[in-house]
């Protein structure tokens, strides 16, 4: 997986894993879980939605949820 982020054309990095599904664009990490559920690091905030879309966690980003999102991906 390219560690910067995206492919340097703007393009995000698209890839399926045992959990779901991770799109990593510029400097946002999302996951998509297989249930719908959502977690997404970006802009400094950690956000989790269900898989109706609606949001169950909205807070400070901190290392660990980037570290773990990004265990995942690779």
């Amino acid at each position: 997986m390219n560690r910067g982020n995206s492919q340097g054309n703007g393009e995000p990095v698209v890839r399926s894993t045992r959990e779901g599904t991770v799109v990593i664009h510029g400097s946002t990490i999302e996951l998509r879980h297989r249930n719908g559920m959502r977690e997404r690091v970006g802009r400094g905030r950690y956000v989790m939605t269900d898989a109706q879309g609606r949001t169950i966690i909205n807070r400070r980003a901190t290392r660990s949820d980037l570290a773990r999102l990004r265990r995942i991906a690779d």
